[in-house]
């Protein structure tokens, strides 16, 4: 069967999906329990690792699977958003759920919805039809341990309901959703450290010893969760790190034993994510036993997460990073100067008018040179206009005054005309847009 039919087939599900949801973010998640309720309950019957945060949730999340399936686990990994389909949102030992039983499990919501007049009157979102569609297809499947990645929050995400969190993962936290989460990262911090389980364990990425780690430490103190701060407990030894469009190497040092990392994903943050997802699955251990170095390390080295600094194509490179907040740009940036070198780099760049795009353009302008080729996501209408962009970048340091070209493909065959290497970033819709429309010359 050919791609653009399965993903056809995949737009077909998610219509049908939609068509089912109420539109929005309703946060809360008395319609996603009253829901599971009806269905049995599928969110208690397998064992999970919870995995939540501001940036590089999917990356730590791949990774952790990779590393549990290549130790011999079966696995399923829950993640969101989706780049080419919204399949690809749930795997099951590597693959994607069929359509058919996404179909089939989706019609089983449509009647439990139907038949409760609560749940009829107050349907349930899309994130919380998809994610309960998720977990009734991980019950049915039964896998040994499965990955789930929250959505934008964390104690009144839709994910956090899940019966048997073996583990509970943070990643770095940065202001992100301030209308949901909270205008302060002490309160978005708040809001993802709230998944800890009373009695169980939990890892954050860290944040230099600085007040969200101790934060994290008294919240685990106060319900007797095991816990451990990962930048406190791993080194990174810098100086063997080595960036390249292959991949990323480097050491990492803890109690004087040294692990040498092969990575596939590019990026000085992956090193970050690295480092999280080895504590992690660590501490998986005393549940997993059969997790080893050997393969965990096999497992970080096959790991694939799209849209993170990905080599889309080699000649001439064109790159592309969801980077869509100043924490996430900030991280781009620390890569790209290894990746670029002396070349030069064209950024093709788009937002969602209710990012702050203005703070990540200044941190994009202020450590990197390139061009700047702002651009629109057709039929988007949470994107921003292109010529705005140009406008609030104009006095930024750029190599060349900033470029308004709203056809996307046109602005990545511009900035291949014109540059060396070619950076497409700002959004993951514009990414997923890249994927399913540019023809890549």
């Amino acid at each position: 069967m050919s791609e653009k039919i399965e993903i056809e087939r995949y737009d077909e599900i998610e219509r049908l999906m939609m068509d089912l949801s109420s539109p929005g973010i309703h946060p809360g998640l008395g319609r996603v329990i009253r829901l599971l309720n009806i269905m049995g309950n599928p969110e208690r019957s397998f064992p999970a690792v919870h995995v939540v945060g501001t940036n590089g949730k999917g990356s730590t999340s791949a990774m952790i699977e990779a590393a549990l399936r290549s130790s011999g686990y079966s696995t399923a990994l829950y993640t969101s958003p989706h780049l080419l389909h919204f399949g690809e949102r749930l795997t099951l030992n590597g693959e994607c759920v069929s359509p058919e039983d996404w179909r089939r499990s989706i019609l089983r919501i449509f009647e439990c919805v139907d038949e409760d007049p609560s749940l009829k009157e107050d349907r349930p979102t899309y994130f919380e039809i998809m994610t309960v569609c998720a977990l009734a297809l991980i019950s049915d499947r039964s896998p040994d341990i499965a990955v789930i990645e929250a959505g934008m929050g964390g104690r009144l995400d839709a994910t956090n309901v899940l019966g048997d969190v073996r583990l509970s993962v943070v990643t770095p936290i940065a202001l992100d959703h301030s209308d949901f989460l909270g205008d302060t990262v002490e309160a978005v911090a708040e809001e993802k450290f709230a998944v800890v389980r009373d009695g169980g364990r939990a890892v954050f990425a860290g944040d230099g010893g600085g007040k969200l780690s101790r934060r994290f430490r008294e919240i685990c103190d106060s319900r007797g969760c095991i816990d451990v701060v990962a930048d406190e407990t791993i080194d990174i030894d810098l100086d063997n790190l080595s960036l390249s469009l292959s991949g990323t190497t480097v050491s990492l040092k803890r109690e004087g034993e040294t692990v040498d990392l092969g990575l596939s994903l590019l990026g000085r943050y992956q090193v970050d994510n690295a480092r999280l997802a080895y504590l992690a699955c660590d501490i998986l251990r005393e549940d997993f036993p059969r997790i080893n170095k050997t393969d965990l390390l096999r497992g970080f080295s096959i790991t694939k997460w799209p849209g993170r600094l990905e080599v889309l194509r080699k000649e001439p490179p064109l790159l592309l990073d969801g980077a869509h907040n100043p924490h996430g740009m900030s991280a781009l940036v620390a890569s790209l100067g290894d990746l670029v070198g002396s070349r030069s780099l064209g950024v093709v760049y788009t937002s969602m008018s209710d990012k702050d795009y203005t703070a990540v353009l200044g941190i994009l302008s202020g450590r990197m040179s390139c061009r700047l080729y702002c651009t629109e996501i057709p039929d988007n209408e949470r994107c921003a206009e292109a010529e705005k962009l140009v406008q609030a970048a104009k006095d930024m340091r750029w190599t060349a005054p900033p470029v308004a070209v709203t056809d996307p493909s046109e602005a990545l065959d511009l900035a291949s005309e014109e540059c060396d290497i070619v950076l497409g970033c700002g959004s993951l819709y514009l990414l997923s847009w890249i994927y399913r429309n540019y023809v890549k010359p």
